[in-house]
């Protein structure tokens, strides 16, 4: 049965359903690597079954793909979660983001690894390979996507606006998703 979702967080009211709900909870699944994208998803639907329907049964999540397997339990912050995002959508409504989502993954998960100390990279560097691209394998670059070209056209982008940005969105959900066996 899908998740009935009427909620209200400050000038937002979200309402709807989630589907592809266990008895557990959300189940999601990819026929190939987890990308960015797919987490974000995953990671939008937990929250809001996490703030429509807190403490219920079967409010975790889990995220299948080809690679690994990446799990959550039940989220008792997620309306504070949820209500920054929707800051950040409300602000994407009115001018460009800077969010690039491969990107700001990359860069969020560098500036994890260095905090807990098994990484000496710099975020920055590391998320500019994954803006450019890599011409080794030549995957393209998030800067070749044509829409953020049309909004970011000559200039850096990622700058401390899309470092806060990154964070804000990926740090919460890197520390609550972790590996798990399938």
């Amino acid at each position: 049965e899908p998740a009935r979702v009427d909620l209200v967080l400050g000038e937002f009211h979200l309402a709807g359903e989630l589907r592809q709900l266990t008895a557990r909870g959300l189940l999601h699944y990819r026929c190939a690597s987890i990308k960015a994208k797919d987490m974000l998803r995953l990671w939008i639907q937990h929250i809001v079954l996490n703030a429509a329907h807190p403490g219920q049964p079967g409010c975790g999540a889990v995220l299948v793909g080809r690679d690994r397997t990446l799990a959550t339990s039940p989220l008792a912050r997620a309306p504070k979660v949820l209500a920054s995002l929707l800051d950040l959508y409300w602000k994407g409504l009115t001018r460009p983001l800077k969010f690039f989502p491969q990107t700001a993954l990359a860069y969020t998960e560098a500036v994890v690894a260095q905090a807990a100390g098994k990484s000496k990279q710099d975020p920055a560097t590391v998320a500019q390979r994954k803006w450019e691209g890599d011409p080794f394998t030549e995957a393209p670059g998030e800067c070749e996507d044509a829409y953020f070209d049309l909004c970011f056209r000559n200039k850096d982008p990622l700058d401390e606006e899309f470092a806060e940005t990154a964070r804000a969105v990926f740090e919460p959900l890197l520390a609550e998703l972790k590996e798990v066996e399938p």
